[in-house]
């Protein structure tokens, strides 16, 4: 949604970020969408994008398993 603005702004940071989230899952063409967005992005807005989904996962995993 986010990197196509579907219905929502378009940010390819916010898209690679739930992308980033979707490969660690093991989501079936991710690897493909990722391609896409990386191609459109800056250095820097990867680096923030992966950053942020860390953020996300460290947040929302705390917990799990104990």
């Amino acid at each position: 949604m986010y990197a196509l603005g579907d219905g929502i702004t378009h940010d390819y940071v916010l898209a690679h970020m739930w992308t980033n989230l979707a490969l660690a899952q093991g989501t079936e063409n991710a690897n493909e969408v990722m391609e896409i967005l990386v191609n459109g992005m800056t250095k820097e807005d990867i680096s923030k994008a992966q950053k942020m989904a860390s953020a996300w996962q460290e947040k929302h995993s705390s917990g799990v398993g104990q």
